[in-house]
């Protein structure tokens, strides 16, 4: 046989000789923009696209002209219409959001629920003012397992019921310290909790052995909003994240004492680094994760700790074994990286990031002596 003819036999579209499963599986990793045009394919291709557990809808721009919105909008309506019932994996929107299409929203999110999705990302930006209050609907599902919020209003009259959840991220959201406590109770399975600017809530006390990992930070941008105090209780807490505005706002931690990674830091710019109430929740917050094992200090907070330093502030013994820093030059911190190693009799690596990304981290601990080698090849310039 020829070889001309041997590729005149051969078939053309392999892509269609796959069964179903595997071509709507192939279609689930594209945006439903992508994956719908497949329709104009063939007759068989025509309707595969909708059986995907995948939705994704995402607009091009986080702020578009109201025409192109609206588009939008309509073309998530006109493909879940399409789409009708079918199990989702996942369902994600994110675009401009206006109160306008507040009942839109809902519509979606109802369908998430009702097709019993089990990764649900709702990502809204719109004005200051414009926060989107969740339906009822969102609150009760069984089968949700990750869920991840942007300017929503969380809210309910009932109780939360997510008995699977797993994963839980909001921004710039409000969330009332009576929603917090309702959040908490209903998310018996909670692993990770990420809060990235939300506001309306002063303490998170968490008595789960399930949360793992819990993430809270603020925004330069919205300093007014934050409630001035945020206290922390997490007995059984594995690894903590904190990055706050400062100013106005003091932290407290409480209760953790099974924690053993810990990361900490202050937002912003333009405040006093060498503020006394600044410092002083600099310290409290210090001293309150000695028994921490790994720790990260960054750029703001090691320099309020710098300061502390300076004016004679000791240290206190530390249990860490591992510290990473960020500083802007090692001879500009060399009080404070003295202190921390000083009070870090443990410590196994250290860890010296600079604050521009012409620095390069390198560790200066003797691993076969334990001791600290504080040379000047702590840190590297690179050119």
């Amino acid at each position: 046989m020829s070889r001309k003819k041997r590729i005149k036999e051969t078939p053309i579209d392999r892509l269609s000789a796959l069964p179903d499963c595997l071509i709507i599986h192939i279609l689930s990793l594209l945006e439903v923009k992508q994956s719908a045009i497949t329709a104009l394919l063939s007759k068989r291709w025509q309707f595969l696209w909708t059986q995907s557990p995948r939705l994704v809808f995402r607009a091009s721009e986080t702020w578009m002209q109201p025409p192109e919105v609206q588009d939008f909008v309509s073309r998530v309506n006109k493909t879940l219409f399409i789409c009708g019932q079918n199990d989702l994996d996942t369902f994600e929107v994110e675009f401009p959001y206006s109160e306008s299409y507040s009942p839109d929203v809902d519509v979606w999110v109802g369908f998430a629920v009702k097709n019993k999705a089990k990764q649900v990302s709702l990502l809204l930006y719109g004005n200051l003012d414009d926060y989107h209050r969740l339906p009822r609907t969102m609150f009760q599902s069984a089968y949700l397992k990750r869920l991840t919020l942007r300017g929503c209003a969380v809210f309910t009259w009932g109780t939360i019921e997510w008995p699977s959840l797993t994963e839980l991220s909001i921004e710039k959201s409000s969330l009332q310290q009576h929603m917090m406590e309702k959040m908490l109770s209903g998310c018996p399975v909670l692993h990770f909790l990420d809060l990235k600017d939300c506001w309306g809530y002063n303490r998170l006390e968490v008595s789960s052995k399930s949360l793992y990992e819990l993430w809270v930070s603020d925004s330069e941008e919205d300093e007014g909003a934050f409630e001035p105090f945020l206290q922390i209780s997490a007995p059984y807490l594995h690894t903590l994240s904190v990055a706050l505005y400062p100013v106005g706002r003091k932290f407290c931690l409480e209760n953790t004492t099974s924690l053993v990674r810990a990361t900490i830091d202050f937002v912003g710019s333009g405040w006093d680094f060498e503020n006394v109430e600044i410092a002083s929740n600099a310290k409290e917050i210090f001293e309150k994760i000695q028994h921490v094992k790994v720790v990260n200090l960054g750029y703001n907070y090691m320099e309020v700790l710098s300061w502390l330093a300076i004016n004679d502030y000791r240290f206190p013994q530390s249990a860490r074994t591992s510290l990473t820093v960020k500083v802007a030059t090692v001879e500009c911190s060399i009080h404070v990286l003295v202190g921390l190693l000083e009070s870090s009799p443990s410590l196994e690596t250290l860890v010296i990031e600079g604050s521009h990304t012409n620095w390069e981290p390198c560790t200066c601990i003797d691993s076969k002596t334990g001791l600290v080698a504080f040379k000047e090849y702590c840190y590297q310039r690179l050119y």
